[in-house]
């Protein structure tokens, strides 16, 4: 059966590879211009890092590959694999550099914290990788399969699972995220990271797809996504005035209310009434709390912060697939029976487009085989005759 969908395979390319070669000769049969016009193809597949899946354009150069020397098509293959490595970082960074722009960031102090968070992800990271006692919790709750595939995504990236909380949570399908913000800024303690999963999502779930989730929260884990929303959230509550006010306010009533129990602990037939006081502060805790609502709403409904949000969605759904054949077959398979549907739909194109990437490179190396040994069997025929 194998054998059989192996052929089906190189039939297909090979005809593209016939209808393109007749395409390109029909118009100038000169070896050389037909050459120049390979390598213009070749020079602009290798600048590329995804297409529309199964386009015409992206069927064409994969039929095109078939007419290049086997270790210059499987090297167009590998660069669009590291084009989109590359697209995924970029693409963060972009985003990123938006949400600072559309929120009046400071510059100066924005560079300050990126380098911080450079340097966080790092050191968190390695600390991962670090055999430690950290007193981590792997609930037992959680089903097997969960957790084999935490401990595979935890082996690819060389980490101690132990170093990481493996938890069960009520929010939809799973999570990933930072616990303690300022500590994971500070470079000295490592502070581990949560990944929940919730239990009714998990059993109404294929095994494939919980190692899906799993490869997509790891990848959420080690690039410090969590963190860095916290930051940026934390920033861009910083620079509301309003909140900023109330908090001054908030600061004064409580050094008051601790000044006023200070001198009732010393003399405990002090008359001094602290009751008003405290009234004003629940009224400003509470105006405190309204406006960080407010906030937060302004911030999630902000169509750059939402972009920032996919484009980490994007890195955690395709960043795998880079360098992971089994896993880029993985996704396409939960997509095509339904499974993914309506899940970060717009990541589907460029995993499916990495799959078939994988494919080519593996119909490549089955073609240079079959010539292979077509060329044995036909050097080995005269023998009979002699």
């Amino acid at each position: 059966m194998k054998t059989l969908k192996t052929m089906k395979r190189l039939f297909l390319y090979l005809n593209f590879s016939i209808a393109a070669l007749l395409h390109l000769s029909t118009t100038c049969t000169e070896k050389n211009w037909l050459q120049g016009k390979l390598d213009a193809f070749t020079h602009k597949m290798v600048t590329r890092h995804t297409y529309e899946h199964n386009s015409f354009e992206h069927m064409r150069d994969r039929a095109l590959l078939f007419l290049l020397p086997p270790s210059i098509a499987q090297g167009v293959l590998t660069l669009q694999r590291s084009n989109m490595q590359k697209f995924l970082k970029q693409n963060e960074e972009n985003t990123l550099t938006d949400v600072v722009k559309e929120f009046n960031l400071d510059d100066q102090m924005w560079s300050i914290r990126a380098d911080q968070l450079d340097k966080a992800i790092a050191f968190n990271l390695k600390a991962m990788q670090e055999k430690g006692n950290y007193n981590t919790k792997h609930d037992p709750l959680l089903p097997q399969v969960w957790i084999n595939a935490l401990n595979h995504e935890c082996a690819r990236y060389a980490i101690f699972s132990e170093n990481i909380n493996f938890d069960t949570t009520i929010r939809p399908e799973a999570f990933a995220e930072a616990q303690n913000t300022q500590q994971y800024l500070s470079l000295t303690t490592y502070v581990p990271s949560r990944i929940g999963l919730n239990l009714t999502y998990a059993k109404n779930s294929s095994s494939e797809r919980i190692k899906e989730v799993a490869t997509h929260e790891m990848v959420h884990t080690i690039k410090g996504h969590s963190l860095i929303l916290r930051i940026v959230n934390s920033e861009i509550y910083n620079t509301s005035e309003t909140l900023n006010t109330l908090k001054n306010k908030q600061q004064k009533l409580e050094q008051e209310i601790n000044r006023i129990n200070f001198w009732i602990y010393l003399n405990p037939f002090n008359t001094i009434n602290e009751e008003q006081l405290q009234s004003d502060l629940d009224c400003v805790n509470a105006l405190i709390k309204k406006e960080y609502e407010n906030i937060g709403k302004r911030i999630y409904k902000h169509s750059a912060y939402k972009n920032y949000r996919a484009a980490q969605e994007k890195t955690a759904d395709t960043f795998v697939g880079c360098f992971d054949l089994e896993h880029a077959q993985n996704y396409v398979k939960l997509v095509k029976t339904g499974q993914l549907h309506g899940v970060y739909e717009a990541n589907h194109n460029d995993v499916m487009v990495l799959d078939a990437n994988w494919q080519t490179s593996q119909a490549i190396k089955d073609y240079q085989q079959l010539r292979s040994s077509i060329k044995q069997k036909l050097n080995a025929f005269p023998k009979f005759f002699v």
